[in-house]
């Protein structure tokens, strides 16, 4: 799995963009680039475009063990959406997202779009 990160200085947000194969490490090296960016400490904002991924061999254990890494402190106090328009990897990321179960640590939705992600994310 391979991931691109830009900065959008308008809204503040740290935009991600995933693409090949999901794999384990490949998300643990997108979340240590997003937690190390200095953009991160500003407005702990993060939208995932999840839309060139292929969850195809990402099993449902890869994805509550996912749920498990993610619970990490490191994303305490932000908010994160999840841009997944195809069905597979909208019904894998609502997996995560009830795996996750992280109300207490950081908000995170599922989005089809960017646009809905975006309104949400910069909402008061």
């Amino acid at each position: 799995m391979h991931h691109r990160i830009e900065y959008d200085e308008a809204t503040e947000t740290i935009v991600v963009e995933t693409f090949g194969d999901a794999s384990l490490a490949g998300f643990d090296a997108m979340r240590a680039e997003i937690l190390g960016h200095p953009g991160f400490a500003k407005r702990r904002r993060v939208l995932i475009d999840h839309t060139g991924i292929d969850t195809t061999a990402f099993s449902e254990e890869d994805v509550r063990e996912l749920a498990v890494r993610a619970r990490a402190p490191g994303y305490a106090g932000s908010r994160l959406a999840l841009v997944t328009p195809s069905t597979s990897v909208f019904g894998r990321s609502r997996q995560y997202e009830a795996y996750l179960d992280a109300e207490d640590l950081y908000e995170l939705h599922v989005f089809r779009d960017r646009p809905a992600a975006f309104a949400w994310l910069t909402r008061p």
